[in-house]
């Protein structure tokens, strides 16, 4: 659950912070340089301090009234938007089903052993890995926090992950495509860790059943926060004034247009459009997480796309595509729009390549570099596919410089199609 507690003493410490340690230092900042503010329009120290006090916190709590009120909707936000991903999990019956299926084959996995076995349930176990990436996704994009995502979903997590049988099925043999899946284990186990928590269901923990675990469970930390650089450039800004303040009063005193009061307004300006921008921006963040979770789901749930996949996966057990036959034709068209969609959403800069990448990239490259899917589709009919090619060329470029695997390279598009390079030079 959400610690009240902190976000209440968080609160009181801002409190503390705008109206008294800041009032504080103008009072002395002010006292300093009495002598300047006399001379000025003949007012007392005392009768000066208090007004400039007056009106700084008068300007200060209307810009902490629209803060607060922003603040809430904020969380309200935040608070259904958690909600909307704990339903998408219950409600997609697949995964739901599966997950009470482990549940109660907990010991001897001999349900699990016949489901398994069955290649149309192959999808379900995708789905499930898949739901868990974006979990992680969102967590990369500190749009979900580690103690929301421990709360709701460690149990549905762990039970699937640390199943024997689940690890030997899919897991351990496609450790280098679910890397998400990795590093969503490595952030939950230090949290549970630090919290004195116990792994679920340790007995068959992946850190320890997986040699390459920590191999795939890296987190590249990236916690450069521009809104704090912003924050510190305004600070730096205003201590430059400060420090110049002599010159500024005189200047002030001279024409007599404008006294110190100014500076306590720009500053409660400046407070009330930091904290108006950081609202802003975890709006922003919630906003991209739906649209992460609406493009995952619209793969997902697609019947067309389903049969698809199920076919493609059922290839890695030797049981080769040949042809496409009339049945097919939907699923690869399908399939080929939605990667459209996804290359015109990386154009718009609504998601990166990089989280592409970690959520779809198997599912991708077993698609295009299926040689049927190629003469019979993708070749055939390369000029009316551009979006395709220019995301193919994006996409290995991308893990070429990341020093990532091709996924099913033996039958490279850029190798098969003589035109490929024509095709994605164009605009």
């Amino acid at each position: 659950m959400t610690n009240y507690k902190t976000k209440n003493l968080k609160f009181i410490l801002n409190i503390f912070l705008f109206f008294i340690i800041i009032p504080f230092f103008l009072f002395f900042f002010l006292k300093d340089y009495s002598y300047l503010l006399v001379q000025c329009n003949g007012i007392s120290i005392i009768d000066l301090n208090y007004k400039t006090l007056f009106s700084f916190l008068s300007v200060l709590i209307g810009v902490l009234s629209i803060v607060h009120q922003i603040n809430k909707e904020k969380n309200i936000n935040e608070a259904k938007f958690v909600l909307d991903l704990n339903n998408s999990f219950s409600r997609n019956t697949q995964i739901s089903d599966f997950f009470y299926r482990l549940e109660l084959d907990l010991d001897n996995f001999t349900s699990i052993d016949s489901f398994l076995n069955d290649k149309k349930n192959k999808t379900t176990v995708i789905e499930y890995i898949v739901f868990f990436e974006t979990i992680n996704i969102l967590l990369s994009r500190k749009i979900l926090k580690i103690s929301e995502v421990n709360d709701l979903f460690a149990g549905r997590f762990f039970i699937f992950v640390n199943n024997k049988k689940i690890q030997d099925f899919t897991i351990l043999k496609n450790n280098k495509f679910i890397k998400n899946i990795y590093q969503l284990y490595n952030r939950l186990i230090e949290y549970r860790t630090k919290n004195n928590l116990p792994i679920p269901y340790e007995k068959y923990s992946l850190n320890k059943i997986d040699k390459e675990f920590y191999k795939f469970a890296y987190i590249k930390n990236n916690n450069f926060n521009y809104v704090y650089l912003f924050i510190l450039f305004v600070l730096l800004f205003l201590l430059f004034i400060l420090n110049k303040n002599v010159n500024i009063i005189s200047f002030y005193c001279k024409n007599t247009s404008i006294e110190i009061s100014f500076l306590v307004g720009v500053i409660s300006a400046i407070v009330g459009i930091v904290s108006v921008l950081i609202q802003t921006i975890k709006d922003k963040r919630i906003t991209e997480g739906k649209f992460i979770m609406d493009l995952n789901n619209n793969f997902l749930m697609n019947d067309k796309i389903d049969e698809m996949l199920v076919k493609l996966e059922y290839e890695e057990d030797g049981k080769c595509i040949k042809d496409i036959k009339k049945d097919d034709v939907a699923g690869v068209m399908e399939y080929i729009i939605f990667f459209e969609t996804v290359y015109n959403s990386i154009k718009e800069k609504a998601i990166t390549i990089e989280e592409v990448d970690k959520l779809f990239a198997k599912r991708f490259f077993m698609f295009v570099n299926n040689k049927a899917i190629q003469k019979n589709k993708i070749i055939k009919d390369s000029n009316y596919l551009q979006n395709i090619y220019k995301l193919y060329d994006l996409w290995i470029k991308y893990r070429t410089k990341n020093e990532l695997d091709i996924p099913y390279n033996n039958n490279s598009l850029e190798k098969n199609d003589k035109n490929y390079y024509k095709l994605i030079s164009k605009k």
